[in-house]
């Protein structure tokens, strides 16, 4: 073999064996970490999500059909009534979602199919985080083998310190 051949054969064996290094970093750097997601993980987490969007926008046909984000809106800035059918009678709006809405909602989508959750919605005023305007859980404390988190869903008041928090973790097998 010529020299110049010699020296083009061992220049292909050293990128093979960079390929060959850099293949196997970052194998393990992409296998490595807790923070990865399974695409079973990651749906958990998009449907807890569409879950909290919908819960939020869910209109309350007995309230004279204000949304949820509505009404706890509305309970902060001091409207804490909700006129109820024949919309002659008013009941205080955070008892009746605490009564009639939130625990059936709840138990028809976590409860009845075998999934436990802690689901709470707080309001943080000034900065400052007051008692949860409501806070469940169903089933949290048996074990399970997925924990997801749904982002926090923040709903905005007048006042730029002033917000509405809305939280779920789900657990399932």
């Amino acid at each position: 073999m010529k020299k110049g051949q010699t020296e083009i054969v061992g220049l292909i064996f050293i990128v093979l064996f960079v390929i060959i290094i850099g293949s196997v970093f970052l194998l393990v750097f992409l296998k490595s970490g807790d923070d990865t997601f399974s695409r079973s993980e990651i749906k958990t987490s998009i449907l807890a999500n569409k879950f909290l969007a919908t819960l939020i926008e869910t209109e309350i046909e007995e309230c004279s059909r204000k949304s949820i984000k509505s009404i706890i809106k509305d309970f902060y800035e001091g409207d804490t009534q909700c006129l109820v059918p024949p919309y002659d009678t008013s009941v205080n709006s955070k008892e009746y979602l605490e009564d009639n809405v939130f625990p059936i909602i709840l138990t028809k989508i976590f409860s009845d199919k075998g999934r436990a959750y802690n689901f709470s919605i707080t309001y943080v005023k000034g900065g400052v985080e007051e008692p949860p305007f409501y806070s469940s859980q169903g089933n949290f404390d048996k074990q399970y083998s997925t924990i997801r988190k749904a982002a926090p869903f923040i709903i905005p008041m007048d006042n730029p310190q002033n917000k509405i928090i809305f939280n779920l973790i789900t657990k399932t097998n």
